[in-house]
């Protein structure tokens, strides 16, 4: 009875999901990195416990990523440049396209007993890459047309601080259709208009504005890049009943977000450009903290507080910060395991929460089925998970030191605020020590 209430109530809370989805039509390409994040790194917290490795390497992508980054390439090279940009925009349109590149490197340290327990430190060394570009007709607000000018922090500033709805407006409205006029507008003279006028021109290949005459939609790529690299110590701790980590480690970020119109598309522009991606870097000191116990019999359930950020350790010179700043998450897992000679089951059900989404984003229910000898050393999983958006199907084989996984996410609902799922492949390569 109780299971029966407890599946119920995941799928409710999971429809329920989709039904958010379904009434927001409003894209923000951040919030959606922000989620599709959180849900590969619920892959990757799904590992048995102390997962000690020497070298952790995950992919995830979608398959006609590199063929989108082709063909906004070759736009400017066709014989007509703002037809291949129109037909780029039709052909992707609706769609997001995912890439996530992530590599750890795990050195063990001695261990001692503490706590009535078993403490394994060691130091871990990581980098993560992440982007995710949206295609589709959006509002154009200030922000939008900020992003779509790739220019410097000061320059940057400016279009900040002065560009109002306004001004937007005019350029909407074909108004402001030049670097001039959109200087002239912001009211700036002398020699910071002549300073701001240079850098704009230059960034934009010419004088003309993204967006003048567009009117209030338009068709965009929206592309953003998140850059991370980590360095620290991490400890597990494990005795009978209850397991846990605590990670100390500084977390050094950079991240840019590049809007591209059809004439910016038409021109010399790649999909992801990350020419400015270094001018807010920042370096933060961050820790996670996992805790988990054993109960009844074959029960278990985790808990993790992760991205909790201590202090800004060094920042940009012009005081800028990540657009994705560090914000704290949380996790919890529970499990239940059945084992049957050479075969364990294992249902479980837990949820992900950050600001940026809702709740019932981040909930998500399977099961995991071994078949393994040696005492685990040798096995083959399969999982089946099932959240808001996909159903992930993964088998893993484990030799001995040596893990080897591959994820296929399948989308069960066709769209979210307006956007197509995207049907997402991923491998995943440890070594262990």
């Amino acid at each position: 009875m109780k299971k029966s209430f407890l599946v119920r109530a995941t799928f409710a809370t999971l429809l329920a999901g989709q039904m958010t989805f379904a009434a927001d039509a409003n894209y923000d390409v951040q919030d959606r990195f922000r989620l599709m994040e959180d849900k590969f790194q619920t892959q990757e917290f799904l590992r048995e416990p102390g997962h000690d490795f020497l070298v952790d390497m995950s992919v995830y992508a979608n398959t006609d990523l590199m063929e989108l980054v082709g063909d906004v390439s070759d736009a400017s090279d066709a014989a007509d440049p703002d037809q291949a940009a129109a037909d780029v925009l039709s052909a992707y349109a609706d769609t997001e396209q995912n890439l996530r590149l992530n590599v750890e490197v795990g050195v063990p340290l001695p261990s001692f007993n503490a706590f009535k327990g078993l403490i394994s430190p060691s130091v871990r060394l990581g980098v993560n890459i992440g982007s995710l570009i949206g295609i589709g007709e959006e509002n154009i607000e200030t922000d939008t047309l900020i992003n779509a000018i790739p220019v410097d922090a000061e320059t940057k500033t400016i279009l900040q601080d002065k560009l109002t709805q306004t001004v937007l407006n005019k350029v909407l409205a074909g108004a402001t259709s030049t670097v001039s006029q959109l200087a002239d507008d912001l009211g700036l003279t002398g020699a910071e208009k002549t300073q701001f006028e240079a850098e704009l021109t230059d960034a934009l290949g010419g004088t003309a504005i993204p967006f003048a005459g567009s009117g209030t939609m338009a068709p965009i790529i929206d592309a953003y890049v998140k850059a991370d690299v980590t360095a620290g110590l991490n400890f597990d701790y494990k005795n009978e009943r209850h397991f846990g980590s605590f990670s100390l480690y500084g977390l050094y970020r950079a991240d840019v977000r590049r809007v591209l119109d059809q004439d910016a598309i038409a021109g010399e522009n790649d999909v992801i450009d990350t020419e400015n991606l270094d001018q807010n870097m920042t370096l933060y000191a961050m820790a996670d903290i996992t805790y988990g116990f054993h109960w009844l019999s074959n029960f278990r359930t985790m808990f993790k507080i992760q991205d909790i950020a201590l202090a800004t350790v060094i920042e940009n010179d012009e005081g800028y910060l990540p657009l994705y700043e560090p914000e704290i998450g949380y996790r919890m897992h529970t499990d239940y395991s059945f084992n049957l000679s050479n075969m364990r089951v294992r249902p479980f059900v837990g949820f992900h929460m950050r600001d940026g989404y809702d709740f019932a984003d981040g909930v998500y229910a399977g099961t995991d089925v071994m078949f393994h000898v040696w005492k685990e050393r040798l096995a083959v999983t399969v999982r089946g998970m099932v959240d808001s958006e996909h159903l992930t199907l993964t088998p893993r084989l484990k030799l001995g030191f040596m893990d080897f996984m591959y994820s296929l996410k399948q989308p069960i609902t066709s769209e979210v605020q307006g956007v197509k799922i995207s049907t997402i492949h991923s491998v995943n390569f440890r070594l262990h020590f």
